[in-house]
């Protein structure tokens, strides 16, 4: 897992590097990227945060009452 992690770093700096070789600027990327993503967070936070606080009540408030 950790591995992926640091192989779509480092592949992200990469891309970067061979955009501003190219004499393309990589901020337009970057900046339509990063909207994306803060669209996603403002979408998927809340059902994120359901999902993890339903796992901590299973793990910690009630974990042998399952099944």
């Amino acid at each position: 897992m950790l591995e992926n992690i640091f192989n779509a770093v480092y592949f992200f700096f990469l891309g970067l590097v061979i955009l501003s070789i190219l004499h393309m600027s990589p901020w337009t990327l970057l900046m339509s990227l990063s909207t994306v993503m803060v669209s996603f967070a403002f979408a998927l936070g809340p059902s994120a945060a359901k999902l993890i606080e339903g796992m901590m009540m299973i793990a910690i408030r009630r974990p042998f009452d399952l099944g």
